[in-house]
């Protein structure tokens, strides 16, 4: 499963300058929503997508006897912050992060 998200900023809210604290800011802001669901933080990376910089973190989460594997991906834009996120089962996870890595990759901004 891959999501899509994004949000505008208006200039006065908030500073976006650091992607690193708003990667790590989104880290503890959706690790809540994972509240008995067995939420594990992986690590943090950086990467380059559409020629951007980028900041991401890996994580695993329960759903019943299911381990599920995810990372997801912050990119800046101006005053728009994208999320990309890539969910799978655990046993999946190196040809999902293959394949989530080729799916970034071909991203481009205009």
């Amino acid at each position: 499963m891959i999501t899509v998200m994004w949000k505008d900023y208006p200039p006065v809210l908030p500073d976006l300058s650091d992607l690193k604290a708003v990667c790590r800011k989104n880290e503890q802001k959706n690790s809540r929503g994972y509240t008995g669901h067995g939420y594990r933080f992986g690590r943090f990376f950086s990467a380059t997508i559409g020629e951007s910089p980028a900041e991401g973190y890996r994580f695993s989460y329960r759903i019943g006897n299911t381990v599920q594997s995810a990372e997801t991906v912050l990119v800046r834009r101006n005053r728009t912050l994208y999320s990309f996120t890539c969910a799978g089962r655990a046993e999946n996870q190196s040809a999902d992060h293959d394949t989530f890595a080729g799916i970034l990759a071909g991203i481009r901004f205009s």
